[in-house]
């Protein structure tokens, strides 16, 4: 059984945002906005906590920035991006980002 390229690449996670939702136009044009996903889970009987860096664009851009602040707990359902950037000293850097394709507020 094969899987499509696409898939691999595919993600779902539940979490709780560790900050605000910071937003930026891109020299597109287009809205992007960004936020930490920190995502709880159990390994090796401690509890452990992972954050992700989420990326959202367009119009649900805006709409996540209204809606969602710290503390706030969503799904997120996307596809791993990598990216790279010089800083201001030269310096490269990597950096592995969620594109999500949905974003749904959780009511807890």
């Amino acid at each position: 059984m094969s899987a499509k390229k696409e898939e691999y690449a595919k993600v779902e996670l539940r979490g709780m945002l560790a900050a605000d939702v910071e937003l930026r136009e891109r020299k597109s044009g287009l809205d992007e906005a960004n936020f930490p996903l920190a995502v709880s889970f159990e390994r090796d009987g401690q509890d452990v906590v992972d954050y992700h860096r989420v990326v959202v664009t367009g119009k649900d851009a805006r709409l996540c920035e209204r809606q969602l602040s710290k503390g706030s707990v969503v799904q997120i359902e996307g596809s791993l991006r990598n990216r790279s950037f010089d800083d201001k000293d030269g310096m490269r850097h990597y950096r592995t980002e969620i594109l999500a394709d949905r974003v749904q507020l959780i009511i807890v």
